[in-house]
């Protein structure tokens, strides 16, 4: 009896508290319907509508899949049929909505004054209840409601503090705490800039420390507990717990290690040796005359370190796979180093940078080379001949950058590589509007979705004996990178259940970016070659039409049908070449 048109839209709040259901009322002659009218708006977290769900023309609120909110309104449509409801403006929508049980709006309408048991289904599909498809779903934007409840985030950076009080104050501390009773926190101390944490601290995986100084060296003081430490005297100071624990003399300047397990004044120590005995210590040896000199003898693990002085602390690590210098490390006279891996890698942990000076050669044999920082070249690079530049900008004349490997940043976009790309539009359309043309226009219109072909579409039908159609625009930007378009510019799926134009067909028409009409080919009496199945049809341009970027043109769609056969429409595909 009565079809309903036009998508539902949110409101624009900060916090919306409703949001708009527009429409428009046509009778089954396709005729507007402007006499008051009663609306049922409820909803669920099912899209289909069983038979408990509604009792004797009253809706079931203990029904499981009944959301916890309905509102009743009554409307006079103008003389077009037209109406605007603002809902939950009788009822307010539920403060936090949870997307589970708030998924699905049903739509129910009656004649004003007409009992409870009167209310009709505004089914999405036009079937009154007989598919699964029922209630009309809700985007995702009327959810703002709950923006102030954060049991969870699906964003990649969660804020606290986000109005700044700390930093605002210069002072404080911001805190995460796990547990009212528990009291467990890690916050960040903004007068003494480091996170602080309450507890132990558990690290499954590689802990990496950049930026170490003087003054933030680890402490291994303490007496217990500990793998490494300092005494001034450990035969008389310290315990030792397990046999291979290591100790710092502080008054003899060598390392020891525990050679027998007891307290303090009955453990054994002995200095660390390569050899067994004799202890190398900082202050008193100047070399060795054996071949080989050992550190680590009794592979305790972890990372083997030479240090180089005690004020100075530099040292040569090597941390079980490579070996590390804490600082630069200089080739005098005619010295090289030599790289015999294949896969061997130079980098910096400091900058990522590979500093090279004037009177030196690199000579590099491999195809390619990977630069993760700066290349600042004084001199001539054989095979690039135009990198200018001595602090962070180069320039590279002629040279291919391939844009699926690298990211390419501040290029402008005329200089970028023309390839193909595909602009795909899909029912609701953005920038649709449906329009009769004054003669014929008996037919109604709808949306639907083919599960099995993948499909959201338009069907329009008529009763009519005649052919009846309506128009459907669609206003659509050209993309700013666009250049011209491809052989076969524009496609659409549509389906017609017969395959006789005089029963069911679509028409396209389009204007370009300066308004005037464009000549098209194969873009009139289109049909299914299978009668009810799918079919992609091409259409091309004739003339020379204007195309703009970032101006827009106008697809007109114009689908007919008569004596109960339909058209359905579906996604348009817009085949352009671009950056």
């Amino acid at each position: 009896m009565i079809a309903l048109m036009l998508p539902l839209q949110s409101t624009v709040a900060a916090v919306p508290g409703n949001f708009i259901y527009e429409g428009r009322l046509l009778d089954s002659t396709g005729n507007p319907i402007i006499s008051s009218h009663t609306f049922r708006f409820s909803l669920w977290s099912s899209n289909d509508k069983i038979g408990t769900d509604i009792a004797a023309g009253t809706l079931n609120v203990g029904a499981a899949t009944y959301g916890g909110w309905q509102e009743v309104q009554t409307i006079t449509p103008n003389n077009n049929g037209t109406f605007s409801i603002k809902l939950g403006s009788i009822t307010a929508l539920p403060s936090i909505v949870d997307f589970a049980i708030h998924k699905f709006l049903q739509v129910e309408i009656k004649v004003t004054g007409g009992a409870d048991t009167t209310y009709q289904l505004m089914d999405p599909t036009g079937d009154d209840g007989v598919d699964g498809t029922d209630r009309k779903t809700i985007g995702s934007l009327p959810y703002a409601n709950n923006a102030d409840v954060a049991s969870a985030s699906y964003e990649e950076n969660f804020i606290i503090d986000r109005d700044n009080t700390v930093e605002g104050n210069a002072t404080g501390a911001i805190q995460i705490t796990f547990g009212s009773t528990l009291g467990k926190v890690l916050e960040y101390d903004y007068d003494n800039s480091y996170f602080n944490f309450n507890d132990d601290v558990n690290i499954s995986g590689d802990l990496t420390v950049n930026g170490i100084t003087a003054t933030g060296l680890v402490n291994m003081s303490g007496t217990t507990g500990t793998r490494i430490r300092e005494d001034s005297d450990p035969a008389s100071n310290s315990a030792c717990a397990t046999v291979g624990e290591l100790i710092y003399d502080t008054t003899d300047l060598k390392l020891q290690h525990c050679t027998a397990t007891g307290a303090a004044g009955a453990a054994t120590w002995a200095d660390v040796d390569s050899a067994g005995g004799g202890g190398h210590t900082q202050n008193t040896d100047t070399g060795t005359n054996s071949n080989a000199f050992t550190l680590d003898t009794d592979d305790t693990g972890g990372n083997v370190d030479m240090i180089f002085g005690t004020a100075v602390g530099e040292y040569l690590r090597h941390d079980g796979s490579i070996f590390q210098f804490s600082d630069d490390v200089l080739m005098d006279g005619t010295s090289s180093v030599q790289f015999n891996d294949s896969a061997t890698v130079i980098n910096s942990s400091v900058d990522g940078q590979l500093d090279i000076d004037a009177d030196v050669e690199v000579e590099i044999t491999a195809p390619t080379v990977d630069l993760n920082g700066d290349l600042d070249v004084s001199g001539t690079v054989n095979g690039i001949t135009n990198i200018a530049g001595t602090d962070d900008t180069q320039t590279l004349t002629n040279k291919t950058i391939d844009g699926d490997d690298n990211t390419i940043q501040d290029i402008d976009i005329s200089s970028l590589k023309d390839r193909n790309k595909t602009l795909l539009i899909f029912p609701e359309y953005d920038g649709m509007t449906i329009s009769e043309d004054g003669t014929d226009n008996n037919a109604t219109i709808h949306q639907g979705y083919d599960t099995t072909n993948d499909h959201q579409y338009f069907v329009l039908s008529s009763k009519k004996s005649t052919l009846q159609d309506l128009d459907i625009y669609i206003a659509v930007k050209i993309p700013d990178d666009f250049v011209s378009f491809q052989a076969t510019p524009i496609q659409i799926y549509l389906r017609t259940l017969t395959t006789n134009i005089a029963d069911n067909q679509v028409d396209i028409s389009m204007t370009d970016t300066t308004n005037s009409a464009v000549t098209l080919v194969g873009a009139t009496d289109l049909i299914s070659a299978v009668a009810d199945i799918w079919i992609q049809k091409g259409v091309t341009f004739g003339g020379a039409p204007t195309f703009t970027a970032g101006d827009f043109i106008v697809i007109r769609l114009n689908s007919q049908a008569k004596s109960n056969n339909k058209v359905s429409i579906a996604e348009i595909q817009l085949n352009y070449i671009g950056k």
